[in-house]
């Protein structure tokens, strides 16, 4: 079964604010890792 994920501002704001702290804090690698997961989930 495919679904459609629909993302609303505010879970657009704050996926890429995490990913700014993400990256502020350590590295692109780390970054990749945080995608990976969260992409994975969905």
């Amino acid at each position: 079964m495919i679904y459609r994920i629909e993302w609303k501002s505010i879970a657009t704001r704050t996926y890429f604010g995490e990913i700014n702290f993400i990256l502020s804090k350590w590295n692109e690698a780390e970054v990749q890792k945080f995608e990976d997961l969260v992409y994975d989930f969905l």
